[in-house]
Protein backbone atom coordinates (compact mmCIF):
# COMPACT_ATOMS: atom_id res chain seq x y z
CA UNK A 1 0.00 0.00 0.00
CA UNK A 2 2.95 2.47 0.33
CA UNK A 3 1.87 3.73 -3.71
CA UNK A 4 -1.30 4.86 -2.50
CA UNK A 5 0.54 8.19 -1.86
CA UNK A 6 2.55 10.70 -4.82
CA UNK A 7 5.71 9.91 -5.93
CA UNK A 8 8.83 11.43 -5.52
CA UNK A 9 9.19 14.60 -8.02
CA UNK A 10 12.49 15.60 -6.81
CA UNK A 11 15.39 14.78 -3.60
CA UNK A 12 14.22 14.64 -0.03
CA UNK A 13 16.10 14.41 3.21
CA UNK A 14 14.12 11.91 5.42
CA UNK A 15 15.13 12.32 9.46
CA UNK A 16 17.91 9.93 10.63
CA UNK A 17 16.72 7.08 12.69
CA UNK A 18 13.93 6.28 10.50
CA UNK A 19 13.30 3.02 8.35
CA UNK A 20 12.93 4.36 5.06
CA UNK A 21 10.55 2.46 2.26
CA UNK A 22 11.08 2.97 -1.24
CA UNK A 23 8.53 1.30 -4.05
CA UNK A 24 8.60 1.72 -8.00
CA UNK A 25 6.77 0.03 -10.73
CA UNK A 26 9.74 0.22 -12.70
CA UNK A 27 13.56 -0.56 -12.16
CA UNK A 28 14.79 2.76 -10.33
CA UNK A 29 18.14 4.05 -9.37
CA UNK A 30 18.25 6.32 -6.85
CA UNK A 31 21.42 8.10 -5.04
CA UNK A 32 21.98 8.75 -1.09
CA UNK A 33 24.09 11.38 -0.67
CA UNK A 34 25.61 13.10 2.29
CA UNK A 35 28.51 15.41 3.79
CA UNK A 36 30.46 12.23 3.84
CA UNK A 37 29.23 9.53 1.68
CA UNK A 38 27.53 8.86 -1.96
CA UNK A 39 25.31 5.77 -2.30
CA UNK A 40 23.47 4.28 -5.36
CA UNK A 41 20.67 1.96 -4.85
CA UNK A 42 18.73 0.25 -7.62
CA UNK A 43 14.95 -0.72 -6.36
CA UNK A 44 14.13 -3.48 -8.63
CA UNK A 45 9.92 -3.47 -10.64
CA UNK A 46 7.50 -4.48 -8.57
CA UNK A 47 9.56 -4.73 -5.12
CA UNK A 48 10.21 -2.58 -2.14
CA UNK A 49 13.59 -2.19 -0.33
CA UNK A 50 14.04 -0.88 3.37
CA UNK A 51 16.64 1.40 3.99
CA UNK A 52 17.89 2.18 7.71
CA UNK A 53 18.65 6.13 7.71
CA UNK A 54 20.42 5.80 10.91
CA UNK A 55 23.23 3.69 8.97
CA UNK A 56 23.60 6.25 6.55
CA UNK A 57 23.98 8.84 9.45
CA UNK A 58 22.45 12.47 9.42
CA UNK A 59 21.65 15.24 6.75
CA UNK A 60 21.06 12.47 3.79
CA UNK A 61 19.62 13.55 0.55
CA UNK A 62 18.09 11.12 -1.48
CA UNK A 63 17.23 12.08 -4.71
CA UNK A 64 15.45 9.94 -7.24
CA UNK A 65 17.20 8.90 -10.97
CA UNK A 66 13.78 8.67 -12.90
CA UNK A 67 11.30 11.36 -10.98
CA UNK A 68 7.59 10.03 -10.66
CA UNK A 69 8.06 6.35 -10.66
CA UNK A 70 9.44 6.10 -7.51
CA UNK A 71 7.30 6.04 -3.82
CA UNK A 72 8.96 6.70 -0.46
CA UNK A 73 7.35 6.14 3.52
CA UNK A 74 9.28 6.79 6.36
CA UNK A 75 8.52 4.27 9.40
CA UNK A 76 9.53 5.58 13.18
CA UNK A 77 9.14 2.88 15.23
CA UNK A 78 10.36 3.49 19.32
CA UNK A 79 13.09 1.69 20.70
CA UNK A 80 12.64 -0.68 23.73
CA UNK A 81 8.51 -2.01 24.73
CA UNK A 82 5.76 0.26 24.22
CA UNK A 83 5.01 3.28 22.33
CA UNK A 84 3.43 3.20 18.60
CA UNK A 85 4.64 2.38 15.12
CA UNK A 86 4.34 5.77 12.73
CA UNK A 87 4.15 5.37 9.37
CA UNK A 88 4.47 8.52 6.75
CA UNK A 89 4.75 9.18 3.33
CA UNK A 90 7.53 11.60 1.78
CA UNK A 91 6.98 13.83 -0.83
CA UNK A 92 9.54 16.62 -2.62
CA UNK A 93 8.62 19.46 -1.41
CA UNK A 94 7.27 22.63 -3.98
CA UNK A 95 9.74 25.31 -4.61
CA UNK A 96 8.20 28.67 -4.05
CA UNK A 97 9.59 31.75 -5.67
CA UNK A 98 8.67 35.16 -4.12
CA UNK A 99 8.73 38.38 -7.33
CA UNK A 100 8.81 41.71 -5.30
CA UNK A 101 7.14 43.97 -7.21
CA UNK A 102 9.71 46.99 -8.66
CA UNK A 103 9.79 50.03 -6.82
CA UNK A 104 11.40 53.43 -7.99
CA UNK A 105 14.51 54.57 -5.70
CA UNK A 106 13.81 57.81 -4.03
CA UNK A 107 17.26 58.62 -3.08
CA UNK A 108 18.28 58.71 -6.66
CA UNK A 109 15.63 61.67 -7.68
CA UNK A 110 14.14 61.85 -10.76
CA UNK A 111 15.66 63.09 -14.04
Amino acid sequence: WTPAGVPLTGPVSPPSGTQMILTSATDTAVDFTSPTMHLTLTVTAGTSVSVSMSVLGEGVLVVPKDPGVLYAAVVDAPTGSGGALALSGLVTPARTIVVLPARPDIFLGSR
